[in-house]
């Protein structure tokens, strides 16, 4: 998808019903801690996309040439929550750490399943991988 904000709709709308369906089906099960690692997982990788989307915002990398140097300096406000969320995670036992790995899984499955889905809807175009190649480096691609 050339749209980033589709692209972000697209992957919150399959993260929420996959996680749903899965803490669902966990809590039925009986195995409720691995629905509590899920949105433990799915809540940490929400974490750190939104704050680089918030740091992007904020900072302007474009107009600011010490973005990459802010973005390093930014790191003590985000991985502390990271550590805690797997440290919930990991205290809560095996089946809420393996709880929290899927829940990481989850939307980078999500990606990976809209990349494939746009893949087969092109059918292999070619010219289109030329056309987004040639507008971002101004040449035409290798043969």
């Amino acid at each position: 998808m050339d749209d980033p904000a589709r692209l972000a709709r697209a992957v919150g709308k399959g993260t929420a019903v996959l996680g749903g369906l899965v803490v669902g089906a966990s809590v039925l099960g009986g195995v409720w801690q691995v629905g509590v690692g899920v949105l433990l997982g799915v809540l940490a990788l929400g974490w750190a996309i939104g704050f680089f989307v918030l740091a992007t915002r904020f900072f302007q990398p474009q107009r600011n040439p010490l973005f990459p140097r802010l973005l390093m300096l930014s790191n003590p406000l985000k991985y502390p929550l990271l550590l805690v969320l797997a440290y919930f995670a990991v205290q809560g036992g095996a089946l809420m750490a393996l709880g929290f790995v899927v829940g990481i899984v989850l939307p980078l499955a999500v990606i990976t399943g809209l990349a494939v889905r746009e893949a087969v809807a092109r059918g292999g175009d070619t010219n289109h991988r030329a056309q987004v190649y040639k507008s971002t480096n101004e040449r035409e691609p290798p043969p």
